[in-house]
């Protein structure tokens, strides 16, 4: 079995979980929480992105 195989079966398990709920990806209409935004500039800051 490939990885991304393994990773497929994976993500398909937790999607067949009826106490999972998926969020999807696209949230990006959500308004970002301040604390978020700040951890966001710290991390630039800091450098700790890479």
């Amino acid at each position: 079995m490939h990885q991304f195989e393994a990773k497929n079966a994976y993500f398909d398990q937790l999607s067949r979980n009826p106490r999972l709920r998926w969020l999807g990806q696209n949230t990006n209409h959500l308004p970002l929480p301040d604390e978020v935004k700040q951890a966001m500039v710290d991390a630039i800051d800091d450098d700790a992105i890479r």
